[in-house]
C-alpha cells in the first residue's frame, strides 16, 4: 500500500482502519505494518493579550467575567467536568480568575502559588472534547456581553482565548480540523451549541 499524502484529509476513525487493513501476521513479523502519518491537530499561534485589557477592563470585571462564564458553564454538561464539591469548584473558578488576571496583563495571582500554567498539562485529567471547547467559548461571548465587559477588550481577549482553546482539547470526537472561530464569526456559537 502506497503511503498516504501528508495533505490528504482523513475523515473518520473508519477510514484509518481501511487504509490500514489487518494483516496476519500483524505484529512481531518480518513484515510488520506501517501505519500512514496523520495530523491530529495543528495549534495555531496564541496571542496573548496586551496590559491594555487590564488597564482598561481592570481586575474586578476580568474576575466577573470569569465567574459570569463558569455560571454559565455550570449550567451546561460541561459542570461534569469540575468538582462537584461546592467549595472546590468554587477554587477552581478563583484559580481562572487568577489565571485570567494575571495573563491580562494584572498583578501575578496565579504563577506565585501555582507555577507556570502549562494548561494543557493540567487539563490532561478532565476529558475536554471539541464540544466541550464550544460551550466553553459560548459561555465566555455571553459573558462579556451580560457583565459588560469593555467592547474594546473583547476582541483581544477573544484572539487569545479562541486559539488557546484549541489546546485544551484532549479527546477526539473527530478526525476533521478543529473548527477556527474568529472575533468576526463568534457570533455563530450561540446557534452552533445549541443545536
Amino acid at each position: 500500500m502506497p503511503d498516504t499524502d501528508l495533505h490528504e484529509r482523513l475523515t473518520s476513525f473508519d477510514e484509518v482502519a481501511r487504509r490500514c487493513p489487518a494483516r496476519s501476521p500483524r505484529f512481531g513479523s518480518d513484515d510488520p505494518p506501517r501505519v500512514p502519518a496523520m495530523h491530529d491537530v495543528i495549534y495555531p499561534p496564541v496571542p496573548f493579550p496586551s496590559a491594555r485589557v487590564f488597564r482598561e477592563a481592570g481586575e474586578s470585571a476580568i474576575r466577573r467575567l470569569v465567574f459570569v462564564q463558569h455560571e454559565r458553564m455550570f449550567a451546561t454538561p460541561v459542570a461534569e467536568l469540575f468538582p462537584a464539591d461546592a467549595s472546590r469548584r468554587a477554587e477552581a473558578v478563583r484559580r481562572t480568575e487568577d489565571f485570567f488576571v494575571e495573563m491580562l496583563g494584572g498583578p501575578k495571582r496565579f504563577t506565585p502559588v501555582h507555577g507556570e500554567p502549562h494548561l494543557r498539562e493540567r487539563h490532561f485529567p478532565v476529558a475536554i472534547t471539541e464540544a466541550d471547547r464550544l460551550t466553553w467559548l459560548n459561555s465566555l461571548a455571553e459573558a462579556m456581553v451580560e457583565t459588560g465587559f469593555p467592547a474594546g477588550c473583547r476582541e483581544e481577549v477573544w484572539n487569545w482565548v479562541e486559539p488557546l482553546s484549541i489546546r485544551m482539547i484532549n479527546r477526539r470526537t473527530t478526525m476533521h480540523a478543529v473548527e477556527r472561530l474568529p472575533w468576526s464569526e463568534q457570533t455563530r456559537l450561540h446557534v452552533e451549541v445549541a443545536s
